[in-house]
């Protein structure tokens, strides 16, 4: 939950890294789009936080 939310807030510019990280990694431009620029990650981040929301709530269900 807590690492989705770093990439849902950009904390740390941790969605740009992961956005600059992998256009190098493929030898594409900055300037290009793809699926991995900063909005579609912040979306990853936001669906990272509702698992996590998800299972938090199946585990104290389960106690």
């Amino acid at each position: 939950m807590l690492f989705g939310f770093c990439i849902f807030r950009d904390i740390n510019g941790a969605a740009s890294s992961w956005s600059r990280m992998y256009k190098e990694s493929r030898g594409i431009s900055p300037e290009r789009f793809t699926f991995a620029d900063v909005p579609t990650l912040k979306g990853m981040g936001f669906i990272y936080m509702l698992m996590g929301l998800f299972w938090l709530g199946l585990a104290i269900f389960a106690m």
